[in-house]
């Protein structure tokens, strides 16, 4: 109980006396946990302090004609994939355990009700929608209040968090993130040149082996070489770097057979691959680099908010890896608070929170201390659940009018509260479908009314 009120789930889930422990029959604390990225997937099972393994993800089904896939599309994708998961990966059997499944809030509701319906026909007694961004607080149960930033390969993510719920409005994303870094290594790989048999190749010859290089391979030399230097300082010279050389078998010449080619990794190549994370949006096309992206996030919070996120910041994905990735963006989010009139008091008041666990795996890890603490069994999604056609979604905000009752407390100062609630959910109280924006201005509104 201690653990789950300090978690925010509420008491009563379960007591220890001595050394013998009760869990409630409600509740539910062993699952298979499930992080489905954009390159990789985790996969493990709640109570352990690591995914049992991590798989890269399959390509995700491309659209035709733009148009939506439908949801028949991604169950054909994802039957096939979560038999794999089970069955290669993991090894266990669907029936044995319950699915939390880390959701993308950008997540289509097809992609979603494909999601559960192909868990469910694998025979899994229930699955459950938790939010990926939020799950990196629970790596530290005495936080409540943060900035959180995630660096994936395809998108890297802002958003304030407080009393342990997301600021939807501080959320800002941005294309610049592991894949803007692979990109730019590429384009400067092609500038430092190639070595076979202790000769050196031509531009071109060097060229047509740096574009057959696979993204497996330059993620493989980012990793290795990669790093992300101190900001630039008028009269101070940056540290030195050497070169590398990283040997790859590919088709030179337009020859049948492979050869082994030594591509040369410059210091140049190694230091300005990460820029791209930091430096300012000046091309068509690129976005925000992630100092732009955290004061962004300040900006759109209210003062109140504000003040209570500034200080601590929690990192996570693969993409803050690189060593020297703390300390550069730490210089460049001083830096861009200086330069808003509002930010500046906040400059240096921010540190991130320490965390033995690698960011690759800190969502994952906090979606399994959430679970072992205790998840009420009717909260998942089951064959005989009365609503599995309307899944709920972070988009779908209704307001739930609360009568006033001397003996009750109030829940806001208005009469009203915002609440997630799936359409089509019938109750005792009044609902009305709202958009966030529409929500947000009503609340807005009637609060002036009321001054």
């Amino acid at each position: 109980d201690a653990l789950a009120s300090t978690l925010g789930l509420g008491a009563g889930l379960g007591f220890t006396l001595g050394n013998f422990s009760y869990a409630s029959p409600t509740t539910v604390k062993k699952c298979v946990v499930l992080d489905i990225g954009q390159k990789y997937t985790k996969a493990g099972f709640s109570q352990e302090s690591g995914p049992r393994n991590v798989v890269e993800t399959p390509p995700f089904p491309e659209q035709k004609h733009k148009q939506p896939l439908t949801v028949s599309q991604w169950k054909k994708y994802f039957t096939e994939f979560f038999n794999r998961i089970f069955y290669d990966v993991l090894q266990a059997t669907p029936s044995s355990r319950r699915v939390l499944l880390l959701e993308d809030m950008f997540w289509t509701h097809n992609m979603k009700r494909a999601m559960v319906d192909s868990l469910l026909e694998l025979k899994v007694p229930g699955v459950l929608l938790i939010p990926a961004l939020l799950q990196s607080m629970n790596v530290t149960p005495s936080t409540k209040h943060a900035i959180l930033i995630d660096v994936g390969f395809s998108e890297t993510r802002v958003v304030a968090v407080s009393e342990r719920t997301i600021v939807y409005e501080s959320l800002r994303s941005s294309p610049v993130a592991g894949d803007a870094v692979l990109t730019r290594l590429r384009a400067l790989l092609m500038d430092c040149g190639c070595m076979c048999n202790d000769q050196a190749l031509d531009r071109r010859t060097s060229t047509m082996v740096i574009n057959q290089l696979s993204k497996e391979t330059l993620e493989d030399i980012a990793i290795k070489y990669c790093l992300c230097p101190p900001p630039k300082r008028a009269g101070i010279q940056g540290p030195s770097y050497e070169d590398a050389e990283y040997p790859v078998n590919v088709k030179i010449n337009g020859k049948k057979d492979h050869s082994l080619v030594w591509i040369t990794v410059s210091p140049e190549a190694r230091a300005k691959a990460t820029e791209v994370l930091f430096e300012d949006a000046s091309l068509p096309g690129e976005g925000l680099s992630i100092p732009e992206l955290f004061a962004t996030c300040l900006l759109r919070c209210s003062i109140d908010t504000r003040a209570q996120v500034t200080g601590k910041i929690i990192l996570s994905g693969g993409g803050v890896s690189f060593p020297g990735f703390e300390n550069r963006l730490m210089a460049e989010i001083n830096n861009i608070c200086k330069t808003f009139e509002k930010l500046k008091p906040l400059s240096t008041r921010f540190h991130f929170v320490e965390s033995k666990f690698p960011y690759l795996i800190r969502s994952w890890v906090g979606a399994s201390i959430f679970c072992s603490a205790g998840i009420q069994q009717g909260k998942f999604l089951s064959l005989d659940h009365e609503d599995i056609d309307d899944l709920p979604d972070w988009t779908t905000m209704e307001r739930v009018e609360v009568e006033e009752d001397d003996e009750s407390e109030d829940l806001s100062e208005d009469g009203f509260q915002l609440a997630m609630v799936p359409e089509g959910v019938e109750g005792e109280s009044k609902m009305a479908t709202l958009s966030p924006e529409e929500g947000m201005d009503e609340q807005a509104e009637a609060k002036d009314e009321k001054m």
